[in-house]
């Protein structure tokens, strides 16, 4: 993987296993690093906050990458393939055909933080121990020895795995015994994935029908709950205020982004208490008030749920 563009940056070997790239001028600042775990899998650490836009090019590749972040502004162009864009906490799986350039754009006004994991098809099937009949049929075919080609499905990231995500940069994984609990992490996140990723999301039917109209009216739901984060509208207000049947709303809203419309409010508000605690300087009674919680106590309790650390733990 190369990151593209010139800017300040350093390299530094800080352990037999780990090469750190540090960006550091107004364009980039923070640090990257690649963990070779061993021969079959590597890990990238992204702690850097990039200031404008940021090319990643990923060359010829026919590992398995696994990719989480917590927010994502991303563009992926693919040289056969074209264009995705990526948006929201987000986890996905890639698989390129041998030769395949892609490269990917993550833009300024994505906050820092995301891993990616590369596996090889020896691990991938060690993982799994061979029992690989529940995959998505190109990896199956790819991990039954067949010739890796295009696979690629992306999901909103679940809060397992966002606990996961902010559990591993805390690991001191440039110590040998840090190395073996980074593997276990790093194993955990990815078994989470694949759960999530054999389970069936398009084998049930809709109650409803959905047309166009609706389908629209579902994603302008999304981005007024958004909108206003800190005092949403309830799901009667809001199929008054688009002038769409409540329980089509509740349906169609799920079939369209794989959760339910509270699932989605209590992500979205942890979300953005977590950007607002990584500022550092917000008292939490003002976080909670910000992402609708009257209460302090009912705020922290909420939010560690959702990622295993209390707002005083995350703001230290």
């Amino acid at each position: 993987m190369n990151a593209g563009g010139e800017r300040a940056t350093s390299e530094t070997f800080i352990g037999g296993d780990v090469q750190r790239l540090t960006f550091d001028d107004d364009q980039a600042k923070g640090t990257l690093d690649f963990i070779k775990i061993s021969d079959d899998v590597y890990v990238f650490i992204n702690q850097a906050t990039f200031e404008e836009n940021i090319p990643f090019k990923f060359m010829d590749s026919t590992w398995t990458r696994f990719h989480f972040r917590l927010d994502a502004n991303t563009t992926m162009l693919f040289d056969e393939r074209g264009q995705l864009d990526l948006k929201g906490p987000i986890c996905s799986v890639l698989q390129t055909p041998e030769g395949m350039v892609e490269a990917e754009w993550y833009n300024s006004s994505a906050p820092e933080g995301w891993i990616t994991v590369l596996c090889s098809r020896q691990y991938l099937l060690q993982l799994l121990s061979n029992d690989i009949g529940h995959l998505p049929i190109a990896l199956r075919r790819y991990l039954d020895g067949g010739e890796p080609e295009w696979f690629f499905d992306a999901f909103r990231l679940t809060a397992p795995m966002a606990r996961c995500l902010l559990d591993i940069p805390r690991v001191p994984y440039t110590t040998p015994i840090g190395k073996i609990h980074l593997e276990a992490k790093v194993v955990e996140l990815v078994c989470i994935f694949l759960y999530s990723l054999c389970e069936e999301k398009t084998g049930e039917t809709l109650p409803v029908l959905l047309r166009d109209r609706d389908v629209d009216a579902i994603h302008e739901a999304r981005s007024i709950l958004l909108e206003r984060i800190a005092d949403p509208l309830n799901v009667n207000q809001l199929s008054r205020t688009l002038g769409i049947n409540r329980k089509k709303l509740s349906y169609g809203f799920k079939h369209v982004f794989q959760q339910t419309i509270s699932d989605f409010l209590y992500q979205s508000r942890m979300q953005h208490a977590q950007d607002l605690l990584r500022g550092g300087s917000m008292p939490i009674e003002m976080v909670a008030q910000a992402v609708g919680y009257d209460h302090a106590g009912n705020f922290s309790t909420a939010f560690k749920r959702c990622y295993g650390v209390s707002p005083n733990q995350l703001k230290k």
